[in-house]
């Protein structure tokens, strides 16, 4: 993947979910995992952007990590993107 495209929060956001679908054993980097990343900072932009309009962060944060919790978990190998996440960073890029 070419990350030089994006921002620079948008490569650390990137580079956030790779190392945490790392962490999880996870086989593939999907949506979730960038919003889990993108969510991470509390001061980031995204952050606050969704706690303006109401979003309970720790609850957020506590939803992802639960559906995060709950997928496969392979040990080595390599780390595939999902079709979503693929389609969020297309968009991104746009």
């Amino acid at each position: 993947m070419n990350l030089d495209r994006y921002t620079q929060k948008a490569q650390e956001a990137i580079l956030g979910a790779q190392r945490l679908a790392t962490e999880l054993q996870s086989p593939v980097l999907d949506a979730e995992h960038l919003l889990a990343s993108l969510v991470s900072d509390p001061d980031g932009v995204p952050a606050r952007t969704l706690q303006r309009i109401g979003v309970d962060l720790p609850v957020l944060r506590d939803a992802v990590a639960g559906v995060l919790a709950r997928r496969a978990k392979v040990a080595g190998g390599s780390l595939q993107l999902d079709p979503r996440a693929q389609r969020v960073l297309e968009n991104a890029a746009d």
